[in-house]
């Protein structure tokens, strides 16, 4: 299978839950990882900062799980990672499968425009079933 090779400077986040201690996961280095999802999950969040502006996630979703996804932003400097406390959902255009998923493998992109957070992050909200999981993320700035 041909693939397009990327710079590691690429804006480009390999998707991935929240490391254990809280220490920082490498996502934003190249390669693909994938994932079994057999639980709720908080992906670790991608610090978007100094820009204004667009976002897009990519995923795909081995067939047996069960759940729904969602896209949250927070500006809380340093955000709670395990709970939704300092998080809020935010409303994406998807293309694609939906974000809620009921067994069957698929792949979506959901993204949004002219969005201001500091941190964004993916979130899994398990109801059953078992599946593998890959996603990456992209976050721009539009000014």
């Amino acid at each position: 299978m041909a693939r397009l090779a990327r710079s590691h400077n690429s804006r480009v986040h390999r998707l991935v839950t929240s490391p254990p201690d809280g220490q920082s996961p490498p996502s934003d280095t190249p390669g693909e990882t994938t994932t079994t999802l057999t639980a709720d999950a908080r992906f670790y969040p991608i610090w978007a900062g100094e820009l204004v502006g667009d976002y897009s996630f990519w995923f795909d979703v081995g067939a047996g799980l069960t759940g729904t996804f969602s896209i949250q932003g927070t500006n809380v400097p340093n955000p709670e990672l395990t709970t939704d406390a300092d998080w809020t959902t935010l409303s994406p255009t998807v293309n694609g499968a939906a974000l809620a998923y009921a067994g069957a493998a698929g792949n979506t992109l959901a993204y949004g425009f002219d969005v201001m957070v500091e941190w964004i992050r993916l979130k899994f909200t398990f109801t059953g079933g078992s599946g593998t999981f890959r996603g990456f993320a992209r976050v721009d700035d539009n000014r």
